[in-house]
C-alpha cells in the first residue's frame, strides 16, 4: 500500500472496489458470536490452565446454551459431563474453542472439520508470533487451507477468545462479561480487551462484543470489521492495531464500516522499538506510520493516541449525538475548571461562541452580579438549586451551541461524603445536612439526565467525581453510571472527545 494510494480519494475508493465484503463469510460468522453449543477442545481440571480458566469463564457469564468440556481423559470437569472427542459430542457444534498445546492444534482442528463445527477459535499460543525459523507460519498457513476448504470461520491462534454479551457469551481466558451495549472491539491483544473490559465495567459502559484477533490465520481483522458493519447490535467500532499483512483489505474494510458506525482506532508501533513489539506480539507487519495515518483520515477512521483515549472516544460516540459545529457552550460549577476546558477546547480547534445578548440578560436576572458574564458560565459559587438547570436549558434553547460542556456535576455529593467521613460526621446535625446535600445533588442529576436524554446535541458532563472509587457514597455519579452517561474525569479528555465526534460527522457529511 502506497502513500499516493490512500491520499488520494478515488485511490481509496479503488481499494474498497478491489477488496469487497465477503457476506457468505459474515453469515457464517455469526454462529462464532451467537452459538447455541459450544465446545472447549483441551478442557482441564488445572486451574492453572487455560483450558479450565475459560471453561470457568463460560459458566461464570451464564452462557445459556450447551457448553461441553473435551478431554480424551472423559469424566466431569466444574460439574459438566467431558466428551472424550469433539467426534462424540451428539448434535451439531456451533462453536469450538481449541486449548491444547500447539503440536496437535492442527489435529484439533481436522476433528472440528470432520465433526462439521460452525466456527473455530485457537486460544492455543506458539505460531508465528516471535517466530524466526518460519515454523509457526507454515503451520498456520495449513490451519488456513484446511478451514478455507471446508468453509469455517477460524479465530486465532494466540488469541485471548471472544465475548458476546448479547449471547452472555464469555469465551475467553479472563472471567470478565462486561455490560451490555453497543461497543465492539477488535484487538490485536488480549490484554488491551481486558483493559477496555474493565473500564466498561467500572463506568457501566455497554460493550457489545470483545474479539482477541491474535495472529489471524484465516479470520482478519478486515473481515471481523465487515462482520461488525452489518451486525446490529453493534453501534462503535474500537480497534486496537499493532499492524497488518494486507494494508488494502484492511482499508477497505475499514472504509465500508466508517459509513455505516464510527470506528476508532488504536494504532500501536509508531516508533521502531513498537514495531519491532509488535512483531514478536503477533507476528504483524507494521508498516510506515505515516502511510496508516494517511490512509485512516481517508477511510473515516477515528485514530487515537492511547487506551484511555481509545475507552473515552468510543463511549462518547456510544452515549452522545453526533454535533453539527464546532461552537461550544461551558458551564462550570468552579472557575479553574473552565479556564482549562477554554485552553482544551482551543487547542481541539472548537469555538467557545460569545453568549447571545438574551442569554446573557436572562443570566443576568438569575445570578449574582460577580458571575463570569460571558462563555464559559461561571456561577463563582453562586449555584443553587435550580440555578444549573435553567442555565442548561437557556444554552440548549439558544441554538447558539452544538455542544454544551457541564463541568464539576457530583462534587456536592463528593464533598459531602467527605464531610461524613471525617471525625465530626457522626453529629446528628452534619449528618442531616449531609443527607440534604445528597438528595439535591441527586435530584440535579436527575435533572440532568432527562436534559441530556432528549437534546438532539451533545451535552457532555465532565467531573473528577467520576473518579472516585467511592461511588457508593455519591447518589449523583451513582445515578449517572446507572444510566449508562459516561462522565469525563477531566475537561480535556471531554474535549478532545467532541473533536473526534464533530471530525467523524463531518467526514460523514461528505462521505453519505
Amino acid at each position: 500500500m502506497s502513500y499516493t494510494d490512500v491520499t488520494q480519494k478515488d485511490g481509496v475508493m479503488k481499494i474498497e472496489e478491489e477488496y469487497p465484503a465477503d457476506p457468505a463469510l459474515s453469515e457464517r460468522m455469526h454462529r462464532m458470536f451467537y452459538p447455541g453449543t459450544v465446545a472447549l477442545i483441551g478442557a482441564s481440571h488445572d486451574p492453572r490452565k487455560w483450558g479450565h480458566r475459560v471453561l470457568h469463564s463460560l459458566l461464570s457469564a451464564g452462557f445459556e446454551g450447551r457448553c461441553i468440556p473435551v478431554n480424551p481423559k472423559g469424566g466431569t470437569i466444574l460439574g459438566l459431563p467431558v466428551a472424550r472427542s469433539i467426534a462424540m459430542v451428539e448434535g451439531s457444534v456451533d462453536l469450538a474453542l481449541v486449548a491444547v498445546p500447539a503440536p496437535v492444534v492442527q489435529a484439533a482442528i481436522e476433528a472440528c472439520v470432520e465433526a462439521e463445527v460452525g466456527a473455530i477459535f485457537v486460544i492455543t499460543a506458539g505460531f508465528s508470533e516471535g517466530d524466526s525459523s518460519g515454523i509457526g507460519r507454515r503451520a498456520e498457513a495449513r490451519m488456513r487451507q484446511t478451514v478455507h476448504r471446508a468453509q469455517i470461520p477460524l479465530g486465532g491462534p494466540n488469541g485471548q477468545g471472544l465475548t458476546c454479551t448479547q449471547a452472555r457469551l464469555c469465551a475467553q481466558m479472563y472471567p470478565i462479561m462486561p455490560p451490555r451495549g453497543g461497543i465492539s472491539l477488535v484487538t490485536q491483544s488480549g490484554n488491551v480487551g481486558v483493559s477496555m473490559s474493565h473500564m466498561a465495567v467500572y463506568y457501566n459502559i455497554g460493550l457489545s462484543k470483545t474479539i482477541s484477533a491474535g495472529n489471524e490465520a484465516a479470520l482478519t481483522t478486515a473481515q471481523y470489521l465487515d462482520f461488525l458493519a452489518e451486525d446490529p447490535d453493534t453501534s462503535v467500532v474500537a480497534l486496537y492495531l499493532e499492524g497488518a499483512d494486507d494494508g488494502r483489505h484492511l482499508l477497505a474494510a475499514l472504509r465500508r464500516t466508517s459509513r455505516r458506525k464510527p470506528v476508532v482506532m488504536l494504532k500501536s508501533g509508531r516508533s521502531d522499538a513498537g514495531a519491532r513489539a509488535a512483531v514478536s506480539h503477533t507476528g504483524s507487519l507494521a508498516g510506515s506510520d505515516r502511510v496508516y495515518d494517511a490512509a485512516f483520515r481517508q477511510a473515516g477512521v477515528v485514530r487515537v493516541s492511547n487506551l484511555e483515549e481509545l475507552f473515552d472516544t468510543a463511549a462518547g460516540f456510544a452515549t452522545l449525538p453526533l454535533p453539527r459545529g464546532d461552537r461550544i457552550g461551558i458551564i462550570t460549577l468552579g472557575g479553574g475548571w473552565g479556564v482549562l476546558a477554554s485552553d482544551a477546547a482551543a487547542a481541539e480547534g472548537l469555538v467557545l461562541p460569545v453568549l447571545p445578548t438574551h442569554v446573557r440578560a436572562a443570566l443576568d436576572e438569575m445570578l449574582p452580579a460577580r458571575w463570569s458574564k460571558a462563555n464559559p458560565i461561571d456561577f463563582v459559587a453562586a449555584e443553587e438549586s435550580d440555578t444549573l438547570i435553567r442555565t442548561l436549558d437557556l444554552l440548549v434553547d439558544s441554538g447558539a451551541f452544538d455542544s454544551i460542556v457541564l463541568l464539576g456535576p457530583g462534587h456536592s455529593s463528593l464533598a459531602a461524603h467527605c464531610v461524613a467521613d471525617s471525625r465530626l460526621g457522626k453529629d446528628p446535625m452534619i449528618q442531616a445536612g449531609v443527607a440534604l446535600l445528597q438528595q439535591e445533588d441527586e435530584e440535579k442529576m436527575r435533572t440532568i439526565l432527562e436534559r441530556c436524554d432528549r437534546s438532539d446535541r451533545p451535552i457532555v458532563l465532565a467531573s473528577d467525581a467520576a473518579l472516585s472509587g467511592q461511588v457508593i457514597h455519591n447518589p449523583a455519579m451513582a445515578m449517572a453510571r446507572a444510566a449508562g452517561t459516561y462522565v469525563f474525569t477531566s475537561p480535556e479528555r471531554a474535549m478532545r472527545v467532541i473533536r473526534h465526534l464533530r471530525v467523524y460527522a463531518a467526514w460523514r457529511e461528505r462521505n453519505d
